[in-house]
């Protein structure tokens, strides 16, 4: 004889069945309650079973969730949670991070929406970005990702929420995993962040395309927030559009400010494209490629690249320019040489390479980023030699690119006179010296809106502009200087193959 259910049990059975009974009436009604005007103005937005709330998850409920039999609250944090007075906290903001109004909070939409600053209160050009993350997960002197900005790895990713606004137009709000990002600038004050987007924060695996940098850009799982305080970081994407203007292939920057848990971070900030395997494949249409970032934490193991590093040490001459344009894009290795002599970009062994694996007779390519050391008027002593990095542009690009164009003006005729003709014809038809004043102009006015940084930014800005102002002939007779040197060369190592 079987044991009839206790008073307790049967109550909650009945419980669960009630809950069960109103989970699924609520499915067939629609979750459309949840949204929010922001929410229904991004077609792909998070979905509606937010795991992110205060409420514990089980597994069961977990699986519950993802089945559509239960919703979470929008809830995240309590303002206390989002709040505090930490060394690392006073480090980012100037000050310590009060907690938001409950009232804000409390509103159906996602914090970081509540949390944006009133619409007007900043330039319409701009984008606003909110992001919402628990104090513990960034200020904690164990855990926090802020406190401990020199981790790296997943394990330093947490979640938080994301929301982005231009003028009246709200972008994107959606649950995101947040990071520290950046090599050296993590032992500096100024802290830049990675955004991923991820499915396991209830959120999507990708942001929608066109976010941030219009509808040709594809959807991205990735972007950094690159804090550009220091004058070295905002003239990098001054000289990034630049670069672009050279033919490289960059990164898309747009400028923005950063709230975080609703108070402002001190600071410009770009949003930048992360360039890795699937931002190669998007941007190029590519299936399967080879990649390979320079100045990874990861060794290089790539085996064709490995191959290609061998040749272009392999001792020969002369050097065919067609054999080594069958093996790497020539003109893009132009326009990247061409890009960091006459910015004079130094630290410029940055970017990555990568090549489509499904092409029997696919060359490398490259591509451009962290120009942070552009505009480089410094003169040091290298080898008992002095180097003025601005009137000996060539002197400071390093890394298998340059390698691969000094190889190629020493030992190649051909490529010397290439090279010349890409070089004058990059600058009489996008390096002009219109199209460098109209970029300049915009970062003045990207500055202005930069009220904390205002007046040293324009000070950097400036000095951009007098270096800028002369460039295109100064730099002209510079490409000329090298070649010249490159075709004596040529002679003389010409003459010794001769009599060998």
């Amino acid at each position: 004889m079987s044991q009839l259910p206790s008073p307790i049990r049967r109550k909650k059975q009945a419980c669960l069945l009630g809950v069960c009974v109103a989970s699924l009436l609520a499915l067939s009604l629609g979750m459309e309650e949840w949204s929010t005007a922001g929410m229904l103005g991004y077609e792909q937005r998070a979905r509606p079973e937010l795991i992110l709330g205060v409420d514990k998850i089980s597994e069961r409920q977990a699986a519950m969730l993802q089945a559509g039999l239960l919703k979470m609250s929008h809830t995240f944090a309590t303002p206390e949670e989002l709040a505090s007075d930490s060394s690392a906290a006073i480090a980012l903001y100037g000050k310590s991070c009060p907690s938001p109004q409950q009232a804000l909070l409390a509103r159906s939409m996602p914090p970081s929406t509540a949390l944006l600053p009133a619409r007007g209160e900043l330039a319409p050009d701009i984008t606003v970005i909110s992001l919402v993350c628990r104090a513990q997960d960034l200020f904690d002197a164990e855990s926090g990702i802020i406190a401990n900005k020199e981790e790296t790895g997943q394990e330093w990713e947490r979640p938080a929420w994301l929301s982005a606004q231009r003028g009246s137009h709200l972008l994107v709000e959606s649950p995101v995993g947040l990071r520290v990002h950046g090599g050296f600038n993590r032992k500096t004050p100024q802290t830049s962040f990675r955004l991923v987007f991820h499915s396991s924060y209830s959120g999507h695996d990708a942001a929608p395309a066109g976010l941030f940098f219009g509808g040709d850009s594809p959807a991205s799982t990735e972007f950094i927030l690159t804090n550009a305080a220091h004058p070295s970081r905002f003239n990098a994407a001054l000289a990034t559009e630049i670069a672009t203007l050279a033919g490289c292939h960059t990164s898309r920057c747009t400028p923005a400010v950063v709230y975080l848990n609703g108070t402002r971070i001190p600071a410009p900030y770009f949003i930048y494209q992360r360039q890795s395997e699937e931002f190669v494949k998007d941007r190029f249409g590519l299936a399967d490629v080879d990649w390979v970032r320079l100045k990874s934490r990861r060794p290089n193991e790539n085996e064709n690249y490995i191959i290609w590093r061998k040749w272009i040490r392999r001792e020969r001459y002369p050097i065919s320019m067609a054999e080594e344009g069958a093996r790497f894009d020539l003109e893009e290795l132009s326009a990247w040489v061409l890009a960091m002599t006459f910015t004079a970009t130094t630290d410029n062994n940055q970017g990555g390479y990568f090549r489509d694996r499904s092409s029997s007779d696919a060359v490398w390519r490259t591509l451009t980023w962290d120009m942070d050391q552009a505009f480089n008027e410094i003169v040091q002593v290298v080898d008992g030699r002095r180097i003025n990095y601005s009137e000996q542009p060539f002197e400071a690009i390093i890394g298998d690119r340059a390698r691969l164009f000094f190889r190629l003006i020493e030992g190649s005729s051909e490529y010397r006179d290439y090279f010349r003709r890409f070089v004058r014809h990059k600058l009489e038809s996008s390096l002009t010296q219109e199209n460098l004043g109209s970029l300049l102009e915009r970062y003045v006015h990207i500055a202005r809106m930069q009220p904390d940084k205002a007046p040293e930014l324009l000070d950097a800005l400036a000095r951009s502009r007098e270096f800028l102002t002369t460039r295109r002939d100064t730099y002209l007779q510079y490409v000329e200087q090298r070649l010249q040197q490159a075709e004596e060369f040529h002679r003389k190592r010409l003459a010794q193959v001769t009599e060998n």
